[in-house]
């Protein structure tokens, strides 16, 4: 008898459950957390205990029984990230690959679980690397909730995967290459770019509301500065086609997005795929995942956590046995070496010492130390030496910082201004940080305007002979001079 399996997604405020059989749909369940609240009529539960008693639900209205889940999760709390290499082996990426992803992630490298795929293109010599990352910290907060419910998730996987999985199985689908997949439920949307099957970039977009429902105007807005901003950063890509998969068919969201985008748009209904209705997006992210072993599509991550190498090279030399007859003869020479050593280092050390004798008679001592005996002598021009080092490095850090502050005015996007400016460092490496604002009357246009600016200063090869990393290090709504701001902070390294 086939093994009933069991998806779950769990989105930022909602939960989809599946259970299948040999490839069937045997029952679906979707709920909000905000249902717990109706029911029990007990406002601000703890978010852990919302969740797990989101989950009991939902396996008891699915009837679901065993231990073992499969668990897709929001893309939100995933890092997605893609780059070229040099045409090379499978082993010779994953031994590189560290060393690559420490410039795309805001924390240590040990606390990154991630796993990578890679299309090879033999005739331009090159392979495109596209790498799926989750904190460690992030994974074990999901991972406990089912742990304190007696559950096991065997496998975890962020939810564009999950939903591409089911996109791929359908006819006419499944020789897509490039495409872009949009989601979205009632609370949450993500915009995702697949080249060569991969994924190589996603963003989050929270769902704006008016009293008609979606907020069309305002939803579209950040999915067409996501869409330029891709096309900049990607400008070999060609997008074949662009798909929407919702809970219910929007032509006009369809029509508008086909006109602000000029693309080919195609909208997809969560009833489509599953042929049941009601059916949601987030039963079609859990399918993904519960029987994600049964589809075609190859990418299926298994988050290792990942440690810094330590590689080294040498050579052992084996042991050389001595022979007996030849100790005598080597004695022998090793005393002439040694006597005849021991007699031209004499020679050298007292020829050395009267040279010594003579440059000291013939230094002339500096007024600032003839009062000071011999210490106090030897910490003064510590002193010394340490300022002018000091006085070395800043005028170092001021010839780097010239064609920075010169390029800044070119580079600042509208409605941005900076605060602060702040360089150091030594032995050729520098560190900096950027601090400033950003005003444009949408939270959502202020972070692109951010991470324009960021994209910005990345392609200026000024910038780059000073810095190789480039990374936003905060950003939150803040209020100034009445008007309310989105406020950030950089680290360029």
């Amino acid at each position: 008898m086939a093994k009933k399996k069991i998806g779950l997604y769990m989105g930022v405020n909602s939960l989809g459950g599946v259970v299948v059989e040999n490839r069937k749909l045997i029952s679906s369940v979707k709920y909000d957390l905000s249902s717990l609240e109706e029911e029990t009529k007990v406002e601000n539960l703890n978010e852990e205990v919302k969740w797990e008693a989101l989950i009991n639900k939902t396996l008891r209205e699915m009837k679901a029984e065993g231990k073992e889940v499969c668990v897709s999760l929001a893309d939100k709390d995933f890092i997605f990230r893609s780059f070229e290499m040099p045409l090379m082996s499978k082993r010779e990426i994953e031994s590189s690959l560290n060393y690559e992803i420490e410039k795309y992630i805001p924390f240590k490298v040990e606390e990154l679980l991630c796993d990578f795929s890679y299309a090879a293109f033999p005739r331009e010599k090159k392979i495109t690397i596209s790498f799926v990352g989750i904190r460690e910290s992030t994974l074990n907060r999901s991972s406990e909730i089912f742990t304190r419910l007696g559950l096991e998730p065997v496998v975890v996987e962020p939810s564009a995967l999950s939903l591409v999985r089911i996109l791929k199985s359908m006819k006419g689908y499944a020789n897509l290459k490039n495409f872009a997949l949009l989601d979205f439920t009632e609370n949450e949307a993500y915009l995702t770019f697949f080249y060569y099957d991969l994924p190589v970039f996603n963003r989050y977009f929270a769902i704006p509301k008016n009293e008609s429902g979606i907020d069309l105007e305002k939803f579209i807005e950040p999915i067409r500065l996501s869409f330029q901003y891709f096309q900049r950063e990607f400008k070999s890509y060609e997008l074949d086609k662009f798909i929407i998969i919702a809970d219910a068919n929007n032509e006009k969201l369809t029509a508008m997005l086909k006109e602000e985008l000029q693309t080919n748009i195609e909208l997809i209904t969560a009833v489509n795929f599953t042929g049941k209705d009601p059916s949601y997006v987030e039963n079609l992210k859990a399918l993904g995942i519960a029987d994600r072993d049964s589809f075609s599509y190859k990418f299926k991550p298994v988050f290792l956590k990942r440690t810094k190498e330590q590689l080294t090279t040498g050579k052992v030399i084996k042991d050389v046995p001595l022979q007996p007859g030849l100790i005598i003869p080597l004695m022998v020479v090793a005393a002439i070496i040694y006597f005849t050593a021991v007699l031209f280092w004499s020679n050298d050390i007292s020829a050395r010492q009267r040279q010594m004798k003579q440059e000291e008679d013939a230094l002339v001592i500096p007024e600032f130390f003839k009062n000071l005996n011999w210490q106090e002598r030897d910490g003064a021009l510590k002193k010394k030496v340490e300022a002018n080092n000091a006085l070395k490095s800043v005028a170092r850090i001021l010839k780097k910082s010239f064609p920075f502050l010169e390029t800044i005015p070119a580079v600042l996007p509208e409605g941005l201004w900076l605060e602060s400016f702040s360089l150091g460092g030594e032995s050729g490496k520098y560190k900096g940080t950027i601090a400033g604002y950003v005003f444009l009357g949408d939270g959502d246009k202020e972070r692109l305007a951010i991470n324009d600016f960021i994209s910005n200063l990345k392609s200026r090869k000024e910038i780059k002979s000073i810095f190789s990393d480039i990374s936003l290090g905060a950003s939150q709504k803040t209020e100034s001079n009445g008007f309310n701001v989105t406020s950030f902070s950089m680290t360029l390294e």
